[in-house]
């Protein structure tokens, strides 16, 4: 008895579903695909788990992850060329970073310029316009690589993320990480920003002297400003 599995394509924001066997290459399912949706597919990049799959694989051996050779099931994201696949990479900060280390930084406006300055290797960037500024704040998360894996990486997380080890400092994709010793503390990578490395607590203030944010149970330092977040924050009434 032949084992009919699927192979789930999303081009363009649409799913098609595509039956296929167990043993069947990639190159077959690929050209369901291509029959079913009527497009030409060799300008086209075909990418499972964030990498781009190996025709000659059969579907069997294509499949990487635990629960989609349980559930067997393939998830497959197709992309125009090239020059889309780098788009995605490219990514508007959230948050004001330095424009030379990307590290968080603080930012003043005086006469219409914007100054940045005090982030923790401590850069200073004057007299600079919007335009210029909004530049300089993408993240090109296609190098937020893994460090077990040295592979996968944040650009390529459609189905999986990228974390934090605040024990050994190491960036770790989801398939790593089932690996990983289970003592250490991670967190998802895009809240390294809110969270302490050291006590994986919530940053409640900033001290002013070593230009480093602070959670509850970092040491005090007493002879610098300490400035709490909780008074940075705007008046209710004020926002009404």
């Amino acid at each position: 008895m032949i084992k009919m599995v699927l192979a789930k394509f999303i081009y363009k924001g649409i799913l098609t579903y595509i039956d296929c066997e167990l043993n069947e290459k990639m190159k077959s399912i690929i050209q369901k695909f291509k029959d079913k949706k009527e497009i030409d597919i060799e300008n086209r990049l075909f990418l499972y788990k964030g990498k781009e799959i190996e025709e000659e694989l059969t579907f069997e051996e294509t499949l990487n992850s635990e629960k989609d050779k349980e559930k067997k099931r393939m998830e497959i994201i197709v992309y125009e060329n090239d020059m889309e696949l780098k788009m995605k990479d490219i990514k508007k900060s959230e948050y004001i970073i330095c424009p030379i280390c990307k590290e968080d930084i603080k930012m003043d406006i005086i006469n219409y310029k914007i100054n940045l300055y005090d982030c923790k290797n401590g850069h200073r960037i004057e007299n600079m316009l919007l335009n210029e500024i909004l530049e300089t704040q993408n993240i090109d998360t296609s190098k937020i690589i893994c460090n077990i894996c040295n592979k996968n990486n944040l650009s390529l997380a459609f189905d999986y993320s990228i974390y934090k080890c605040l024990t050994c400092g190491k960036n770790i994709c989801s398939l790593c990480k089932t690996n990983h010793d289970i003592k250490h503390k991670l967190i998802n990578y895009d809240d390294k920003h809110y969270i302490c490395e050291k006590h994986n607590e919530k940053y409640i203030s900033y001290c002013s002297g070593c230009k480093l944010n602070l959670c509850s149970k970092c040491e005090i330092h007493e002879n610098h400003e300490r400035i709490l977040f909780s008074h940075c924050l705007p008046d209710h009434e004020e926002l009404n």
